[in-house]
């Protein structure tokens, strides 16, 4: 019976170790986290199909402790020592080996789901920065207006703050990767792929704030043209106030004439700026939609034709008050060079043979071609105008400047003279060798239009081929008449030359000084108004980045100093542009001096010279503004550093005096809560240490060296207290792992559990209102998270459980009672869902039955309605029949009395008693 006993003990025994050790291979072969997903999903199935197995072991142990049990009742004791060492070895393997079976299965599982879940966020990244590529290589939509752009530009700015939030999952995304990287060693989540990642959210980033630069900029010219034309058409109109203030001009006075003529070169010279508003048309209209583009090409063109409009308006009144607007003249070619003068005069086709061809063009001279540009308006009305006299020496001259001006004096019978030169001179042109000249009559001289000369072929004969120097010798012998007129002199010797150049002046020309001190005096203004509106224009640039400044940093310490930065270097280039405008006072100044028509540019540097000192002002206060909130944050950071220190250290004496391990939980969690908070401290702190040297620049040198003291200090404070929460954290984990102590933390994480179930027994409680059902969806969820973070207190219990089998069990109880429990959760958070889904549908159907049975009672009224006024237009048509024959009738009667007196009496008798009858009978009465 014993020998029975004993084999059969063996041979369990042998069953036992057998499984035990084909376990261990199993376990052995596939306890491994390293490789892809695919493998790894083959190993989690192969320890869960091992993990459901223990069942199986637990039998065969069972199978051979009730065979040693039989061994142990016998009074052997060599037997039962035998027996006892062979149970106890065998207790061992199992224990070790269903604990391999669980860490491997719990270590496996836990890698796969933070992979899959790690995956479920790339791809959904992915796509994020898929759908952002394809925006971005749109390219940018045009817009109508300016309104149209600003708008533009805020949606801009919402998608680049989604792309800024976005970095949160970035981190997390890198975070998870490199874990799972050490963990795997899988290529897919390796430092390449990261950077990859990296590299694309970055450049998702960079060409979304170069877009959102571009709409800026964009948005930013459409309204400074804006501001442009609202300012030009402002002008426009002052200044046509201007003139209607002026008009009419029934007694024009000299001060009227000298304010037209100021009045008019002040419009004159605006041109440049009309020129630059169009320059920045184009520019608009290149990046705004069709229907914009039209829309900024019209208001340019009424710009140009408001412009021109006034210019003509000055030049009619200029005419109805007998004077010469300089302005004008600008408009026509500049004839101050010989260069131009030559090709005013003659024609390029002119050459030297051209002289005897059988036709000849010459260009008509009207009075604007007839006065150098040099020469003032006044010239042309004084008494003694200047004309170019022109003699047979000219025609044969080589050199072009034999045209001399030359003085003639005029008497009181002369005044007729140049147009009698011009009759003549017509008149005698028809000798000529067939010449195609341009006829010069009297209305040419007070012609504005130099284009109104019309060239008159003409055939010559054989018997004119002296005919032009019998011309030129009339007209300067008909010079001696006319009022001292001053003609280019054309002798024979210019006949032969290809062009007519201005001969040297025969008397000296009074006025020639003067007109070019005035031309050089009009050189300056422009080149001042010039000047004014560029100082406009960098004022203008500077108080956009004032209002905008560039963005620096996604850390608020450095944005604050880069905006310092910014007004700072604002301000001093403020400050160096003062001497420019002192410059340009100066300038104004002395041209006042030299003449009162710049008083128009008065306003204009009062304007900027307000302007400039406005945004000084105003640069000098942000930097104030953003200089005090720099000290401010750096005097938060440092009180905040003050207040974790004192946490900290009441922290560390609390933690001091405890050795109890059922009093570790609170300390190592305010221990935690503080090292988490010191990260954000400490880069805080660092960020403020790296920008220290800008403190000088910031603060005065003092202040600035105890304010890097306190923060080096605090810095160093922060490392040693550090340091010793670290240590004291390290402290308690080895007093938890000395300890044996299961009971208590046994006892804490049940209870704990227990709380969890009553609290998603009372979130599952039956409602009907759809906002209690939400808010019991929400706490389920608070309450998932609760359970995914209690997952730490089961790891510092599994690390209180010791070799007892009992405690394992236990260990194993409440593990798998969280996961039922997390299981529950999730499917009351589903069930919750589902409710609230359909109690809104039930919402919907409810609402729009309301709504038919509401439209059902509409329509019924409304049919109702209709069927009375159906009654009511039936009665009306049979009624009106009725009534017309009763009116007829009455009619009838009372008209009898006015038929033939012989029959009228009967006529009414036979009626009324035909009447009676018919009402005595019910049928028809008898006949």
């Amino acid at each position: 019976m014993t020998q029975q006993e004993q084999q059969q003990f063996a041979e369990s025994l042998e069953v036992a170790l057998s499984w035990i050790q084909d376990v261990q291979e199993r376990v052995n072969a596939n306890d491994s986290t390293q490789g892809p997903l695919d493998a790894l999903k083959v190993r989690l199935d192969e320890t869960k199909k091992i993990y459901q197995s223990k069942h199986e072991g637990q039998m065969k142990m069972a199978d051979a402790q009730t065979a040693a049990q039989i061994l142990l009742e016998s009074e052997d004791e060599e037997l039962h020592k035998r027996t006892n060492a062979k149970l106890k070895e065998l207790k061992s393997m199992w224990d070790e080996t269903e604990q391999s079976i669980t860490h491997c299965h719990s270590r496996i599982e836990w890698v796969w789901l933070r992979w899959r879940e790690y995956l479920k966020i790339y791809e959904e990244f992915e796509l994020w920065l898929e759908k952002q590529r394809c925006y971005l290589d749109v390219d940018v939509e045009q817009q109508v207006g300016a309104k149209e752009k600003l708008w533009q530009v805020d949606q801009q700015r919402v998608v680049l703050s989604d792309v800024r939030a976005k970095v949160a999952v970035l981190e997390r995304l890198l975070e998870e990767a490199a874990t799972l990287y050490s963990t795997t060693q899988d290529p897919s989540v390796d430092s390449q792929t990261q950077e990859r990642l990296q590299e694309s959210y970055h450049d998702i980033k960079s060409r979304s704030e170069e877009r959102l630069a571009l709409l800026q900029r964009i948005s930013d010219e459409h309204y400074q043209y804006q501001d442009y034309v609202d300012k030009f058409q402002a002008f426009l109109l002052s200044k046509t106030k201007e003139l209607n203030q002026l008009m009419p001009p029934e007694e024009p006075t000299d001060g009227k004439v000298e304010t037209l003529k100021a009045l008019d070169y002040s419009v004159a010279c605006e041109e440049k700026t009309l020129k630059y508003i169009e320059v920045i048309a184009d520019g608009i209209k290149a990046n705004t939609s069709p229907a914009g583009a039209e829309v900024v090409q019209e208001e340019a063109e009424e710009l140009r034709l408001g412009w021109q409009r006034l210019r003509q308006e000055l030049f009619e009144a200029g005419e109805a008050f007998g004077c010469s607007l300089d302005s004008h003249s600008l408009d026509s070619p500049n004839l101050d060079s010989p260069n131009l003068v030559r090709d005013n005069l003659v024609p390029n086709e002119l050459n030297s043979n051209s002289q005897d061809s059988s036709n000849l063009v010459v260009y008509r001279l009207d009075s604007p071609n007839l006065v150098p540009d040099k020469l003032n308006s006044n010239s042309r009305d004084s008494a003694n105008p200047v004309l170019f006299k022109f003699d047979s020496q000219s025609l044969d001259s080589p050199n072009p400047d034999s045209l001399d001006p030359i003085p003639y004096k005029a008497d009181s019978h002369s005044q007729d003279s140049p147009n009698l030169l011009l009759n003549k001179l017509n008149s005698n042109i028809q000798d000529s060798a067939n010449p195609v000249p341009y006829k010069l009559d009297s209305q040419s001289l007070d012609s504005p239009n130099p284009d109104s000369l019309d060239p008159i072929p003409y055939k010559a004969d054989s018997h004119s081929q002296d005919s032009p120097k019998l011309v030129l010798n009339k007209l300067n012998s008909n010079i001696q008449d006319s009022a001292n007129p001053v003609l280019y002199k054309l002798d024979s010797q210019s006949q032969d030359s290809s062009n007519l150049v201005p001969h040297e002046v025969d008397s000296p020309n009074p006025d020639l000084h003067s007109m070019k001190s005035q031309n050089d005096y009009n050189d300056r203004n422009q080149q001042l108004e010039l000047d004014i509106l560029r100082l406009k224009v960098l004022l203008h640039d500077l108080e956009t980045k004032l209002n905008n400044p560039p963005f620096y940093s996604h850390n608020y310490e450095d944005q604050m100093l880069g905006r310092w930065r910014t007004f700072e270097d604002t301000r001093k280039q403020l400050e160096e542009h003062e001497s420019h405008v002192e410059n340009l006072k100066a300038q104004y100044d002395d041209l006042l001096k030299r003449s009162a028509n710049s008083h128009f540019l008065s306003e204009e540097m009062v304007a900027v010279d307000t302007e400039l000192q406005r945004m000084k002002s105003r640069a000098t206060e942000l930097c104030f503004k953003s200089q005090t909130r720099v000290e401010e944050l750096l005097q938060e950071s440092l009180q905040e550093y003050a207040n974790w220190s004192l946490r900290a250290s009441k922290a560390l004496e609390k933690s001091a005096g405890v050795n109890d391990s059922s009093l570790i939980e609170d300390p190592i969690i305010e221990i935690n809560v503080l090292l988490n908070e010191r990260y954000d401290l400490n880069n805080r702190l660092s960020a403020l240490e790296q920008t220290g040297d800008q403190f000088e620049s910031i603060f005065e040198p003092e202040k600035a060296n105890d304010m890097l003291v306190k923060l080096r200090d605090a810095i160093q404070q922060q490392e040693l207290l550090d340091n010793q929460m670290v240590q004291e954290k390290e402290r308690m984990r080895g007093l938890i792992l000395g300890t044996k102590d299961f009971d208590i933390g046994y006892k804490k994480v049940e209870a704990k559990i227990a709380s969890f179930r009553e609290r998603l027994e009372e979130a599952d409680t039956p409602q009907t209102d759809v906002f209690a059902i939400q808010k019991q969806s929400k706490d389920i969820r608070a309450l998932m998270k609760d359970l995914e973070d209690f997952w730490d207190h089961f790891l510092a219990l599994d690390l209180l459980v010791s070799t007892s089998e009992e405690n394992r069990n236990l260990y194993d109880g409440l593990v798998e009672s969280w996961h039922v429990l997390q299981g529950e959760a999730e499917a009351k958070r589903y069930e919750k869902s589902i409710a609230m889904s359909n109690h809104k549908d039930f919402l919907k159907v409810k609402m729009g039955k309301e709504y038919y049975e509401e439209m059902i009672k509409k329509t019924e009224a409304r049919n109702r309605s209709l069927q009375r006024s159906k009654l009511v237009n039936r009665v009306c048509r049979v009624a009106l029949p009725l009534w017309l024959l009763f009116t007829f009738l009455l009619l009838a009667c009372f008209l009898l009395p006015f038929v033939d007196e012989s029959n009228s009496c009967s006529l009414t008798n036979n009626f009324a008693r035909s009447f009676n009858v018919m009402l005595r009978y019910h049928g028809p009465p008898p006949t």
